[in-house]
């Protein structure tokens, strides 16, 4: 099975990780066993049922359709390109046309990153969680490689 976990690294230090979901593959796995251990089983029942069923489906459903599993940069180098170089990189990977990335609507700084980036949004939704945690609403926001 092919990763599709990448890092950015600079001065011998993880500076930036980049996950991505294909119609095939997700970046992150969870094991029922480890999450009954940690959280019981009742509990631990349930919440892997919710982290399987959230990040171990596919997200998108062409083959040639990436998903932006998750993006994070060091909190001491924000501001410094390490997010534009990550996405660049997804993008830029031949086998794929479009590209997907899920941003919260309270999330405005990185909402502008991927505007500024080519991404427009896509589609709206709700999710009661992040509702009720004052995160905002999940936006889905696409990008197209225009091929001629």
């Amino acid at each position: 099975m092919k990763t599709l976990v990448y890092v950015c690294i600079s001065e011998n230090t993880v500076v930036g990780v980049l996950g991505l979901g294909t119609s095939t593959q997700r970046a992150l796995k969870f094991n029922k066993d480890n999450c009954k251990t940690i959280f019981g089983n009742f509990r631990g029942n349930i919440i892997y049922n919710m982290l399987h069923k959230t990040t171990e489906t596919p997200a998108v459903k062409n083959d040639t359709d990436l998903y932006i599993d998750y993006l994070a940069t060091d909190s001491n180098m924000r501001n410094k390109g390490i997010a534009t170089e990550l996405l660049t990189f997804a993008f830029d990977l031949p086998k794929y046309k479009d590209c997907y990335i899920e941003v919260l609507s309270k999330n405005t700084i990185a909402a502008m990153l991927y505007k500024k980036l080519g991404f427009s949004i896509y589609k709206k939704s709700f999710h009661i969680f992040t509702f009720l945690q004052r995160l905002g609403n999940p936006i889905l926001m696409k990008k197209s490689k225009f091929i001629s």
